[in-house]
């Protein structure tokens, strides 16, 4: 190249691609002395970015108080590769935003409230429902939610 010449243009480098993300929402039963009577539901998030499953749910670490959490493991009894499937978000890079801009923001209100657990509700499945009625374009499979969610249309005091 001579003396005031221009370098010839370069092309951009590549932009990584944008993740996109699956949200799910699972069911299991709960065996109970004398049957399974009640079921369990929690969220995964899955990630092309991280290739990680996050699992959000309600829970109660004392056995008086619920709580939510976002975790890798979720409870000991969560097993998102077997346990049922009962509805999603649609698969895409805008549902990796929801975990931060909607989900985090969830169960920080509901920690922070201080709700009294009870078998009957509140309890985990209230809080499953609650986080999902906050998901654009969430849909239910047939038979949605399962007649053993017991708790899911209890409403959290202090947070709805």
């Amino acid at each position: 190249m001579l003396p005031g010449e221009l370098a010839p243009p370069q092309s951009p480098p590549d932009r990584p691609p944008l993740p996109i993300c699956t949200i799910t929402a699972h069911f299991r039963t709960i065996n109970t002395t004398g049957g399974s009577f009640a079921g369990h539901g929690y969220l995964t998030i899955w990630s092309t970015l991280t290739h990680q499953t996050r699992i959000l749910e309600g829970y109660t670490p004392d056995g008086n108080t619920l709580k939510a959490w976002d975790s890798r493991v979720g409870l000991e009894a969560d097993q998102p590769s077997t346990d049922e499937i009962v509805g999603t978000v649609p698969t895409s890079t805008k549902a990796c935003t929801y975990e931060w801009i909607i989900l985090s923001p969830a169960i920080t209100k509901i920690n922070n409230a201080n709700i009294p657990y009870h078998y009957f509700g509140p309890n985990s499945n209230s809080v499953w429902r609650y986080l999902i009625s906050m998901l654009p374009g969430f849909q239910g499979a047939a038979g949605f939610p399962p007649a053993s969610a017991v708790g899911y249309n209890s409403k959290l005091p202090g947070v709805e």
